[in-house]
C-alpha cells in the first residue's frame, strides 16, 4: 500500500509539471514591433509586445553595450539589426538569446548618452539624450509625462537601415551559468537480500547544483547531487523491523544539448555512499553502518517552463558494492527521478 501511494505521487507530481508546461504554452508572447523616433531632443525606442514585458537590464563595456533581457518571449517579428547613428547609439540588435528570452542590445560609442527605461501600455519605452543638453532635468518628472509625448501626433520617425545579418545577438562571453533544484524519484537497489527484506524500489528525496565553468565550451557542465533514502522491512523468518538509511554524495561532468524547449543531457561521475541498518533490540548489534565509493552514468532532459525555471527527468544508473561480514553486498541500481530547477545568469 505505501509503495502504491509513492508511485500515485511521483505521477501527480509529472502530472502537475506537464500541466504547468502547457499553460504556460499557451500564453507564448510575441515581440511585435520596435520602433524609433526622434522628439524634443531625444531617442525615443519603443518595444510592442502582446502582454506585457519583463525585463533585466544591464551595461557592457569594451565595447559600450547597453543590453536588454525580455523574459517569457517565445518569438520576435523585429529584424536582426538596426542603423542608428544617432544620440551615441550606432546600431540595435536583437534575437532569442535562449529560450524565451528576447535580448536585444543597444550598440553606443566611446561614450554613454543618458538614457531611461519606462514601462508603457504596450511596451517598454527606452529614451536617450546628449549629456551636454538640458533634457536630464527634467527626466525627473512624472512617468506619465513621458507617455504623453510618444501619444504626440506624427513625430519624425529615424530612417533606419536594416542589415540582413544573422538573427541572435548573443554574448556568450559575459555570461557564466548555474542551477539548483529539488529531486525525488524512486531507487530500485539491484541486491537480492535487500529486496526480499525492503522492497523492489524505495523512495529517494535531494537536491542539486551545477555550474557551466567554461564560456568557450558551453554545452559543458559540473554537477554536484544529493540523494537521501530510508525505508522499513522486515526479517525473512521472525519478521522483527529493521531500518535502512543511505545517503548518495555525486559528482559528475555532463554534456547538454540546448533545444528549443528541452535540453537533454548524458554524463558519467562518481559516489560517495553512506548507509547504516538498525536492528531490534533483541539482536547482538544495535546496528551496521559503512561507506563505500562507487561510480554512476546518468541521463535525461530539462523542460524549460519559462526563461528561469524547469522540470526534469532523469535516469541514473549506479554501480557499487561493499562488503558485509565477508559477504559482498550491492548498493547500486537505478534512480529515476523528477525535479523542479531554478537557473541563473550571471
Amino acid at each position: 500500500m505505501r509503495k502504491r501511494r509513492i508511485y500515485l505521487g511521483l505521477l501527480l507530481l509529472l502530472g502537475f509539471m506537464t500541466g504547468f508546461l502547457l499553460a504556460q504554452t499557451d500564453s507564448e508572447n510575441e515581440i511585435k514591433n520596435l520602433q524609433i523616433k526622434q522628439l524634443e531632443g531625444k531617442l525615443i525606442v519603443l518595444i510592442e509586445s502582446e502582454i506585457g514585458i519583463l525585463y533585466e537590464s544591464f551595461v557592457l563595456y569594451n565595447p559600450n553595450r547597453l543590453v536588454l533581457d525580455l523574459m517569457n518571449v517565445e518569438k520576435t517579428s523585429l529584424e536582426p539589426e538596426y542603423n542608428v547613428n544617432r544620440f551615441g547609439i550606432a546600431n540595435i540588435r536583437t534575437g532569442i538569446n535562449r529560450p524565451s528570452v528576447c535580448r536585444i542590445v543597444f550598440d553606443i560609442g566611446e561614450e554613454f548618452p543618458l538614457y531611461k527605461i519606462n514601462e508603457v501600455e504596450n511596451g517598454l519605452e527606452i529614451s536617450f539624450w546628449p549629456e551636454s543638453t538640458d533634457i536630464d532635468k527634467k527626466e525627473p518628472e512624472r512617468e506619465e509625462e513621458i507617455k504623453e509625448e510618444v501619444k504626440k501626433p506624427e513625430p519624425e520617425p529615424v530612417k533606419v537601415e536594416k542589415k540582413p545579418i544573422e538573427k541572435v545577438a548573443k554574448e556568450p562571453s559575459e555570461e557564466k551559468k548555474f542551477t539548483i533544484g529539488i529531486m525525488s524519484g524512486l531507487y530500485f537497489v539491484q541486491d537480492e537480500v535487500f529486496r526480499e527484506i525492503y522492497g523492489n524500489s524505495s523512495l529517494m528525496f535531494g537536491g542539486e547544483y551545477s555550474f557551466a565553468p567554461f564560456q568557450a565550451i558551453k554545452n559543458l557542465d559540473f554537477w554536484l547531487g544529493f540523494n537521501y533514502m530510508q525505508d522499513t522491512g522486515k526479517t525473512t523468518f521472525l519478521e522483527e523491523d529493521l531500518k535502512f538509511r543511505m545517503m548518495h554524495f555525486s559528482f559528475s561532468i555532463r554534456y547538454l544539448f540546448h533545444l528549443e524547449r528541452f535540453s537533454p543531457f548524458v554524463g558519467p561521475g562518481i559516489d560517495y555512499i553512506t548507509y547504516k541498518e538498525t536492528y531490534p533490540e533483541d539482536f547482538p548489534i544495535e546496528s551496521i553502518e559503512g561507506s563505500t565509493l562507487g561510480f554512476h552514468f546518468q541521463a535525461g532532459s530539462y523542460i524549460h517552463i519559462t526563461s528561469s525555471l524547469s522540470a526534469k527527468l532523469s535516469f541514473k544508473y549506479n554501480i557499487a558494492n561493499t562488503t558485509r561480514d565477508d559477504v559482498e553486498v550491492t548498493l547500486g541500481g537505478s534512480h529515476l527521478g523528477v525535479g523542479l530547477i531554478y537557473r541563473f545568469n550571471f
